[in-house]
């Protein structure tokens, strides 16, 4: 979501302070440029009762395609020419909704504090921040046509290019590439997933096996004198094993609805109690993860229903028997 669908640019530029926006000109002119968007960021502190937070306020431009707000639903919220957007999350924090008015005190510059009113609410995962449309902002402050960064799309095949010219602007701080920015991400996620994901899988393949193992010892231990009758009459090792594991088959079959059922409210559960000002991660589960955990219980249902088919198949008839005529 905050990679793909909110940002789109390839590449930001943050300068050290606010320039003109004939930078974003010359920025146009690198080689490899193909789009370029600003924005003006502006730490603030916004103020609604006894309710108080310090945030950035971002300056997007009408029609903003590089850098994309949406609600709750995902779709597309347009920037109002006046007036503020807020993320859900800021706005429950400082209890507003969209028709109220909030204090906004700038950090910056001439410090100017203002009344704005909130029309309306964004959906972000990470932070918490808000938005006006540029020209409101800079009226807003009182400034003329200041920016902070520019966002960049570039061509593939001009990268190496573009960094180079780049290397020789002045004035720009720091330069943010989302490829690797989400390089950097998924391979921490990755690593933290991966080592949760073992220890969990190894664990619950373990209760599998105990939890089918030790109920399908106990079933051949209450009714081996029937399998062993069963034998002596004439039913092969394959029908008597049919008669026991299938009753297995069918707990097992019965037990992994409810057990997705209770691993998706123990997911949802673990990462409402992640959430954080900073970031929100909402509960997405593929249905490969299901596939993949519903593999994991049959296959070691399988190895619990070999270990107990051997069992059967070296069943000592005369002494099963021996032991009910006992």
């Amino acid at each position: 979501m905050q990679f793909h669908v909110l940002e789109r640019r390839h590449v930001t530029l943050v300068f050290t302070n606010p320039v003109n926006d004939r930078a974003r000109a010359e920025t146009a002119h690198l080689p490899g440029g193909l789009r370029t968007e600003v924005s003006r960021t502006v730490p603030v502190r916004l103020r609604a009762g006894h309710h108080t937070y310090r945030t950035v306020v971002t300056g997007l431009p009408e029609q903003a395609e590089l850098r994309r707000l949406l609600d709750a639903a995902l779709r597309e919220v347009s920037l109002p020419s006046d007036g503020l957007l807020l993320t859900d999350r800021l706005a429950q924090r400082l209890n507003l909704k969209a028709g109220d008015t909030v204090t906004l005190e700038s950090l910056e510059g001439t410090h100017v504090t203002r009344e704005v009113r909130v029309v309306g609410l964004v959906h972000e995962l990470m932070g918490l921040s808000a938005y006006m449309d540029l020209g409101a902002l800079h009226r807003l402050i009182g400034e003329d046509r200041a920016i902070s960064a520019i966002a960049v799309t570039i061509d593939s095949s001009q990268t190496r290019d573009f960094y180079r010219q780049l290397k020789t602007m002045p004035k720009v701080a720091t330069v943010s590439i989302k490829e690797v920015a989400l390089k950097t991400f998924q391979e921490t996620s990755a690593r933290n997933v991966l080592f949760f994901t073992t220890i969990v899988t190894v664990l619950a393949a373990a209760m599998t096996v105990g939890v089918v193992y030790n109920s399908a010892r106990i079933a051949l231990a209450e009714r081996g004198w029937e399998l062993a009758s069963l034998r002596v009459i004439g039913c092969t090792r394959h029908e008597v094993s049919v008669l026991l594991l299938g009753e297995l088959a069918m707990e097992i079959a019965v037990a992994i609805p409810l057990g997705l059922w209770l691993g998706y409210l123990l997911a949802v559960a673990l990462v409402n109690l992640t959430h954080s000002e900073e970031f929100y991660l909402p509960a997405v589960i593929q249905p490969r993860t299901y596939a993949y955990a519903s593999g994991t219980t049959v296959a070691a249902g399988v190895v619990s229903a070999l270990i107990v088919r051997h069992r059967i198949d070296h069943l000592n008839l005369v002494a099963v028997l021996k032991t009910r005529e006992s």
